[in-house]
């Protein structure tokens, strides 16, 4: 996971109690668990311990606490491991830190693996760099391999299937500083030692600064700062009764995949796959899908009726009390479904993944962002620019939708119509799978959204089912 030494983790540990950063640091992300966490818990984990300095604040929360980290020595307390492969069972762990881990690894797989050992409404307090444009030779000492922006790090843990509930800076006060400091560094790579280990003088002055910005935290929401920390849960939506409707034309390749994920993190969803009129070869992949995992449904529509068209048969046969839609490409992330949910759950009439990402080429991201921006421009607001066909609903506006939809419809104006709240979440949108859209479907979907927009009569004839396959 990182490349530090032995010997790094020394040095670290020689300056860790004093330093005016990590002391900052310390009681910034105590005060976020304490904010969120209302009582002692069982267990709780911080990955990439380093040192072990944290261990001794996090007890104050714990019964039991354990540090993980790929290169400390293991003692009393702390194990070696890494992000990506937590040594830890399912569900283990209440309460989770990462404390300037991510930015140093794959963070999606490592959010993953927290994900995975936290229990269902676990917590996971993070702190990650802030300001790409604060790179400099301290970052590369570091061995960092990013920076984040808030919209950013909020979709990459949204991908994972995390609830932001709070997002602080850190280091406002103090950003003047620390940008010159930066870009001295990037003509002279000494500044960064003096960075690293300031006068004293200097770091009891800067110590001060972020104590009173820490004060006047409880006050102010600081827009920016060099760190970010994140309080964010893993959502418990066993309980929830869930369908996810998933539209294929042609290409089912990703299906198998999609229904194992889906399973995964919901497991007592039906999924509901609508062939929307493909070749009978499609037909036949849907079916040995269906065979091999007992919560997936099929439709079978008579004709191609177009995406949105097929949803809409799927929205009509959906039985849970909270319906999802996504594509069967995977380009989303079935493991952001729980985080859609749950806002569903807590009382959003419908839910939009807002997608994070570069994931289609130059010219068609340009020509996609028009058209939503035109979209989001004409809903007033209620469908995100990079909103798409992964949503969640509850069971009343899914049941709207059916009733206001004709035979051509567009579901995201249908769904921000028919919903009262609306909440937009940010999630990372990988540059995987593939997508069967051409030039001509999707010149046919904005004539749609157009059309809806306008309130147009829809006249067109409802696409009806020819074959379903039932559990």
């Amino acid at each position: 996971m990182v490349g530090y030494t032995p010997e790094r983790l020394r040095a670290i540990a020689a300056i860790d109690e004093d330093h005016f950063w990590f002391a900052g640091r310390r009681a910034l992300v105590a005060r976020l668990i304490e904010r969120h966490v209302s009582h002692r818990v069982a267990k709780a984990v911080d990955v990439g311990c380093g040192t072990g300095a944290f261990l001794p604040t996090l007890a104050r929360w714990s019964e039991e606490v354990v540090g993980i980290d790929p290169v400390a020595e293991p003692r009393a307390g702390i194990v070696r491991g890494v992000a990506q492969r937590l040594p830890l069972d399912d569900g283990a762990a209440d309460l989770v830190v990462a404390l300037d881990v991510l930015e140093h690894t794959d963070d999606g797989a490592a959010l993953t693996d927290i994900v995975r050992v936290l229990r269902p409404g676990g917590l996971l307090v993070l702190t990650v760099p802030a300001l790409p444009g604060l790179w400099s030779e301290r970052d590369v000492r570091a061995q960092h391999r990013r920076r984040y922006r808030k919209r950013e790090l909020h979709a990459v843990l949204g991908a994972a299937g995390l609830i932001v509930r709070e997002t602080t800076a850190f280091q406002f006060l103090l950003l003047p500083v620390v940008a010159l400091s930066r870009v001295a560094g990037r003509r002279a790579a000494s500044v960064a030692d003096h960075e690293e280990r300031p006068s004293r003088g200097l770091n009891t002055l800067f110590a001060a600064v972020n104590g009173l910005e820490l004060r006047l935290g409880k006050h102010i929401r600081w827009p920016i700062g060099s760190t970010l920390a994140v309080a964010a849960r893993k959502p418990d939506v066993a309980h929830i009764k869930v369908s996810v409707v998933v539209p294929v034309y042609r290409d089912a390749s990703a299906l198998d995949e999609l229904a194992a994920r889906v399973l995964r993190v919901l497991p007592l969803c039906e999924l509901i796959v609508v062939d929307d009129g493909s070749p009978v070869e499609t037909w036949d992949a849907i079916n040995e899908v269906a065979l091999r995992h007992s919560h997936v449904r099929a439709l079978r529509l008579e004709r191609n009726g177009g995406q949105h068209a097929a949803v809409v048969e799927g929205l009509r046969v959906a039985r849970g009390d909270v319906v999802a839609v996504m594509d069967a490409d995977l380009q989303d992330a079935p493991e952001a479904l729980p985080v859609l949910i749950a806002a569903v759950a807590e009382g959003a009439d419908a839910a939009f993944a807002a997608r994070h990402g570069r994931f289609e080429r130059r010219r068609r991201l340009a020509s996609s962002r028009v058209f939503k921006a035109v979209l989001w421009t004409a809903t007033r607001g209620r469908v995100p620019p990079t909103g798409g066909l992964f949503l969640a609903l509850s069971a009343d506006v899914a049941r709207r939708v059916c009733e206001r939809a004709g035979g051509d419809p567009y579901v995201l104006v249908l769904a921000a119509r028919a919903a009262r709240r609306v909440q937009a979440i940010p999630v990372l949108r990988a540059a995987a799978g593939s997508t069967v859209y051409t030039t001509r479907m999707r010149v046919r979907v904005a004539r749609r959204a157009l059309s809806a927009l306008l309130n147009l009569p829809d006249r067109a004839p409802h696409v009806g089912v020819a074959e379903r396959v039932e559990p």
